[in-house]
């Protein structure tokens, strides 16, 4: 589980193919203190855990499953990534409810500009936006943000200094493939009524 409140960014070392999938080496800044093998982290949102580590680069196992389902398999050496340590009991909850388990892929259609705030609007699959409301929550590459809009397959959300400046969203460009997931709670609300 985690809150989706990044706490550092990774620079992504090594993707190479194996027998289960892939795996990805990673570097984190700044350092990730209370990492252990079997660790669970959250990779630009999804949940990974450690399988091997040196000094401070970490190794991750990429299943198949993960690859069709998320923009790891797509990353190259150099490029940035959110992490996120999982929460623990009695860590602040300054997010919201956060799997780690990503629902699909979006691309981003538009970034505006307007006063001190960015506005990014992803597009998405009809099924997700069903899922989401405006003043709801949505983690994208990891980051917990709230809807500002909702339209058919679009979603806006709010960026602020502090999110660009400290994650991998101020660097992302119109065109670019994010994860995203959407709140648990609409999910189970979701489930409930179908």
């Amino acid at each position: 589980m985690f809150t989706g409140i990044v706490n550092a960014r990774a620079k992504v070392v090594s993707l190479q193919k194996s027998k289960a999938g892939w795996k990805i080496s990673l570097i984190p800044f700044p350092p990730l203190t209370r990492v252990t093998i079997g660790s669970s982290i959250a990779v630009n949102g999804v949940c990974l855990t450690v399988v091997r580590k040196h000094g401070q680069k970490f190794i991750f196992d990429i299943v198949p499953e993960t690859g069709k389902k998320t923009t790891l398999v797509t990353l190259k050496p150099g490029d940035y990534v959110n992490i996120e340590s999982a929460l623990r009991v009695g860590d602040e909850l300054g997010g919201h409810l956060v799997q780690g388990h990503v629902d699909g892929i979006g691309v981003i259609k538009a970034l505006k500009h307007e006063n001190k705030e960015w506005r990014m609007t992803i597009k998405v699959s009809r099924i997700l936006t069903r899922l989401m409301v405006a003043k709801g929550s949505i983690v994208i590459d990891g980051v917990s943000l709230t809807i500002a809009d909702v339209k058919k397959n679009l979603c806006t959300v709010a960026l602020i200094p502090y999110t660009r400046t400290h994650t991998t969203l101020g660097i992302r460009k119109i065109g670019d493939a994010v994860n995203i997931e959407v709140d648990i709670i609409a999910k189970y609300l979701k489930s409930k009524s179908s």
